[in-house]
């Protein structure tokens, strides 16, 4: 069995979504809060997913904050 080692492209990504939440952090105009919500919840729901695969959107989603939110 070949064993690589992630810890770059783990560390890569990471980065990158820093930088894409940063992003959508510094949103400005109008309706800037609510775009801001739209993409926050679009980029948990695919996480929620993973946590939650055979569930709803709905119950994963709450699944989701309920176990990693303080």
């Amino acid at each position: 069995m070949i064993s690589e080692d992630f810890s770059e492209r783990i560390e890569s990504f990471d980065e990158c979504l820093s930088l894409k939440l940063s992003e959508v952090d510094n949103i400005q105009g109008g309706d800037s809060l609510l775009y801001r919500k739209i993409l926050y919840v679009s980029f948990l729901d695919p996480l929620a997913a993973c946590v939650y695969p055979n569930s709803g959107s709905k119950v994963r989603f709450a699944g989701l904050i309920d176990r990693f939110s303080h």
